[in-house]
């Protein structure tokens, strides 16, 4: 009997298959449960991976109520994301009718636990410059922010209530 496993590496998307050649006498008795074919992704892995492929892209910042134009227009890209830790950058910052590059600024790294909650600050490459930080909870396409500080100011005061929006 030929009793095969397989393997999903769900980072690198690469599906493996192990076969080995099995005595009769590992075929179960009757009643009892044969090994599967194919290995059952355990729901903590499944969720991991969603949770991964939901945080690569675009995301953009957004207001509620609307900041008034031109307001800060921000943006940053999660290029990868694996277990707990997503790797990115900023791709456009705007405040006002002032842009400012984003090369400006450090690629990021940053983490979201087992309750979504995220977070990463964002470091600029010029002391001129100041840092952004962001955290908040996963919640479908968007990141709620609670901590949004942009150089010396808290945005989060006040009644504006921000978040990261994942661009379609």
């Amino acid at each position: 009997m030929m009793r095969c496993h397989v393997g999903l590496l769900l980072s690198v998307f690469v599906l493996t298959t192990a076969c080995s050649k099995t005595e009769s006498a590992d075929t179960p008795e009757p009643g009892q449960t044969a090994d599967s074919a194919i290995s059952v992704i355990q729901p903590e892995a499944r969720s991991t991976a969603t949770t991964e492929t939901t945080l690569v892209g675009e995301w953009s910042l957004s207001s509620a109520p609307a900041q008034r134009l031109p307001g800060i227009q921000l943006t940053v890209t999660v290029d990868s994301a694996a277990g707990s830790a997503l790797w990115g950058r900023l791709t456009s910052y705007f405040a006002g009718n002032m842009g400012t590059s984003p090369d400006i600024y450090q690629p990021f790294s940053g983490s979201i636990d087992a309750d979504s909650s995220i977070s990463f600050s964002i470091l600029p490459t010029d002391s001129d410059y100041l840092g952004i930080v962001f955290s908040g909870k996963l919640a479908s396409d968007s990141i709620v922010l609670d901590t949004f500080v942009l150089g010396p100011d808290t945005m989060t005061n006040g009644n504006l209530r921000w978040a990261l929006v994942k661009n379609r």
